[in-house]
């Protein structure tokens, strides 16, 4: 199975207790990002679902940190302009210097991208409680990764 494919079977996992940065399976996403203790956990997950499609640690770091995945991304020349399903969305903030929440890329259309997410919900926070779909702006302040 691809990452992606991997991102779509954990829809509707939750932190047990909600908003908790925890519970099993959080937990288990964590783990894949160096993480032992409760804290956010959106880009732990994209790398949980790399690592289950056997995508190794020199192909993609281990982190937990969206700008860490961000500045490796760009050292290595990962960056991309026109995102394909299976690449990696990074939302940075403002200056483009630091990204705050990341998800992998379902479908493409002209404007936006469907994205799975983990750490998030269906508002669309970056602070959420479960792995959800989403639709973002694929204009503005958004990096793609391509793997």
């Amino acid at each position: 199975m691809t990452p992606l494919e991997i991102a779509k079977t954990q829809i509707g996992v939750e932190e047990e207790p909600r908003n908790s940065n925890w519970g099993p399976v959080v937990k288990n996403y964590l783990r894949a990002g160096a993480i032992l203790a409760p804290a956010p956990w959106c880009m732990a997950f994209v790398v949980w679902c790399f690592r289950q499609a056997g995508v190794k640690a020199d192909k993609l770091p281990t982190t937990a940190s969206c700008t860490f995945l961000l500045n490796w991304a760009r050292e290595k020349g990962k960056i991309v302009r026109d995102p394909k399903p299976g690449d990696i969305l990074l939302m940075l903030r403002k200056g483009d210097k630091t990204a705050f929440h990341t998800g992998i890329v379902q479908q493409v259309g002209r404007l936006s991208v469907r994205t799975v997410e983990g750490n998030s919900n269906e508002s669309g926070s970056p602070e959420g409680y479960q792995v959800v779909e989403r639709n973002r702006s694929r204009l503005g302040r958004v990096a793609f990764v391509r793997i």
